[in-house]
């Protein structure tokens, strides 16, 4: 999520600045604002009226916090926001807090421990800073990577503020070789300060101004759920530009540098309850024929002939993101068959496969997993065991369980994994592929041509960032052209369990269908999104 801090008084006052500054940030798609700063002496009242207002707009919250020592800083913290916290406005708070000249590790687990005691979801975020507490220069970032390990509790993190950390390469080592923090220090941020260095000075505007954005993002998006937060301040540069138009170029440069997981992370959050929930509609489709939605980038939610089947539903990090994966035992409660083709997390969720054990659905389960789905707590008589050529009569379905293609050819790595050809009573085949690593077809079962192949995206390891695919596009398309010469909808698209070089997106899908058009120019390809419904029944 993309954030933005603003300065205490501005939000106490209010007035013109503060509604046209609200408005820029709703018009740029900012969903946080962090309060900076709250000091001891703040009025608890006027926070609560500032959060109020804030959520009014729709608006997450952080806060900036001031502690002045380890023996002040419960009492510096809970004063002014002991009123805030009791509210309930959100199931969790990041409060930021800058390092003291101190025992730090002391102060977080003080701080900790009275949020424990009065039940506040409170997440402490220790923020680096350019200089260290004492004023010296050093390195902030492993003084706080030290404070925070040593405090060792799950609800302490850090704040990487990522102008100070470039201030502090800046000063250390000038146009030299600038080394990122380490890889133990990523994993405990837990929310970030972003703005940029006008020579030595910070918190000026991204774009214009000096900051290594991409690389830093680049270092630290996957797997960092948190939120971006643009902290500018604005007198410094008033003269050149407001404030504004200070936060829109910054939202935008911010945007813009996002690496593709980044970016899908916020489209989830903001997003993915309303596509899942529109998919969901199949639940109660009862029409003659077959309508389909994707849940995420390789699972699918049927309706044949008022039979409602889904496979390989798994949400992964969208549990993180967003309410709908955590409502998934009642949501699909009207499902009737679940599919599962091989182990891996994101066709095979044992977080979901539990949530629907209780539901009344039956489940079609390769051999090989079936220990492992009952150990989830499938009851062994809802369980139709799959088996390599051995048709499954489930409602209206026939399903053919064939061996898949997911060992490499070159080293053998890969695992089980059943694909599967799908008629329907009312004549339609469906091809189910799935995850494929060897694309070799002079061995491929002698399947019928089906009227739809569901073909997922691969060309090659760490190859989402490349725009060339020698030697895996082609034989990709000819494989893929076995299973149907009707249509093809891609899929494995946009899952959000992968870094960037492995993620397949839009544009891959593109140019496999560019190609698929030039060879077999009668073939209809698909690029079907999360949410959407399709009717395989009206191609």
């Amino acid at each position: 999520m993309v954030g933005v801090s603003l300065p205490y008084s501005l939000l106490r006052r209010g007035g013109a600045e503060y509604e046209e500054i609200m408005e820029t940030l709703t018009e740029q798609g900012v969903g946080s604002v962090e309060i900076r700063s709250v000091r001891p002496d703040s009025s608890p009242e006027d926070v609560v009226r500032i959060a109020e207002g804030l959520r009014a707009r729709g608006m997450e919250i952080t806060v900036h916090a001031t502690v002045s020592s380890a023996e002040s800083a419960v009492r510096d913290v809970f004063g002014p926001l002991s009123a805030l916290f009791a509210a309930g406005y959100q199931e969790k708070w990041i409060v930021v807090i800058h390092p003291i000249d101190g025992d730090n590790a002391a102060m977080l687990r003080a701080l900790a421990d009275r949020a424990a005691v009065l039940a506040y979801p409170i997440v402490w975020a220790l923020e680096n800073n350019r200089l260290l507490p004492d004023g010296s220069a050093g390195d902030s970032a492993a003084l706080v990577l030290e404070a925070v390990e040593a405090a060792d509790c799950d609800c302490v993190g850090i704040c990487f503020d990522m102008g100070h950390y470039a201030y502090d390469m800046k000063t250390r080592v000038g146009d030299g070789e600038w080394q990122m923090p380490p890889k133990a220090f990523f994993d405990r941020v837990v929310h970030t300060h972003v703005h940029a260095l006008n020579g030595f000075e910070t918190h000026y505007p991204l774009g214009e101004y000096e900051l290594p954005l991409e690389r830093i993002l680049e270092k630290m998006a996957y797997g960092y759920f948190g939120t971006y937060n643009v902290e500018l301040t604005f007198k410094r540069f008033s003269s050149k530009i407001i404030p504004t138009e200070a936060i829109r170029s910054s939202v935008s440069a911010l945007r813009k540098a996002m690496p593709h997981c980044a970016r899908l992370y916020e489209r989830i959050r903001r997003g993915y309850d309303g596509e899942l929930r529109r998919a969901l509609s199949l639940l109660t489709d009862d029409k003659p024929g077959t309508r389909f939605s994707l849940l995420t980038s390789t699972s699918f939610l049927f309706a044949t002939e008022g039979f409602h089947w889904a496979m390989d539903v798994a949400f992964r990090q969208a549990y993180r993101l967003a309410d709908t994966p955590r409502q998934a035992k009642s949501l699909l409660g009207a499902l009737d068959l679940m599919i599962i083709s091989h182990g891996h997390a994101d066709h095979f969720e044992e977080r979901t496969v539990r949530q629907l054990a209780q539901n009344r659905l039956r489940w079609i389960i390769p051999d090989f997993l079936l220990e492992k789905v009952i150990a989830c707590g499938v009851s062994p008589e809802k369980v139709l065991v799959a088996r390599p050529w051995e048709e499954i009569r489930v409602g209206p379905l026939t399903v053919l369980p064939f061996p898949g293609r997911h060992f490499r050819p070159d080293t053998g790595k890969g695992t089980d994994e059943y694909g599967y050809l799908i008629t329907t009573d009312g004549g339609l085949s469906m091809a189910f592929p799935v995850d494929t690593r060897d694309f070799s077809t002079d061995t491929l079962p002698d399947l019928p041509s089906a009227d739809v192949c569901f073909a997922n995206v691969w060309l090659g390891d760490h190859n989402g960032v490349n725009t060339v695919y020698d030697g895996i596009l082609e034989p990709y398309i000819k494989f893929m052209l076995r299973f149907s010469q009707k249509h093809v909808f891609f899929a494995h698209l946009y899952e959000n369990g992968r870094k960037d070089a492995d993620m397949w997106r839009h544009e891959h899908a593109e140019r496999i269908s560019q190609e698929i058009l030039r060879v077999s120019p009668g073939t209809m390809c698909h690029i079907p999104r999360c949410g959407e419904i399709y009717d395989l029944s009206a191609l």
